[in-house]
């Protein structure tokens, strides 16, 4: 934990507790529609499935591991963050299929070597004792 984070933090809601109580404990769960025509991962949590609309979902913990699908150089932190955070932000593409947009640590100090499709795990971020934040890091 990191007892000088600054930045914003998310609050959970009753339809993200599990998600953010999962980090916590160094798992992810993800949301799972039930329906067998559709039986898809959404996220960010809520309680309907994006898809086929059904209500029937479930938490389903997923692997976490990924590869990266896309990002971003942030050259400039936007206003009420510090500027050190979040210089790469991505999209990761889970074992499971469904994209989570993130950020990576440690990236490389030059950010163009960076390359789509390599592989990534997660890493658990405390930063306050009630938030652990899912960031990603290079394989």
């Amino acid at each position: 934990m990191t007892s000088e984070y600054t930045n914003p933090v998310p609050t959970p809601t009753p339809d993200t507790q599990n998600f953010w109580d999962g980090l916590k404990e160094q798992t992810i769960q993800l949301k799972r529609c039930l329906e067998n025509e559709c039986g898809r991962f959404h996220h960010f949590p809520r309680s309907i499935c994006p898809y086929c609309h059904s209500t029937n979902l479930e938490w389903t913990p997923v692997s976490g591991n990924g590869t990266l699908y896309a990002f971003s150089v942030n050259h400039r932190p936007p206003r009420g963050w510090t500027e050190n955070e979040a210089p790469v932000i991505a999209i990761v593409e889970l074992e499971e299929g469904i994209k989570l947009y993130t950020n990576l640590v440690n990236p490389p100090e030059d950010p163009t070597t960076i390359k789509i499709g390599v592989p990534v795990e997660p890493v658990f971020d405390k930063v306050t004792n009630e938030v652990t934040l899912l960031r990603y890091r290079l394989k």
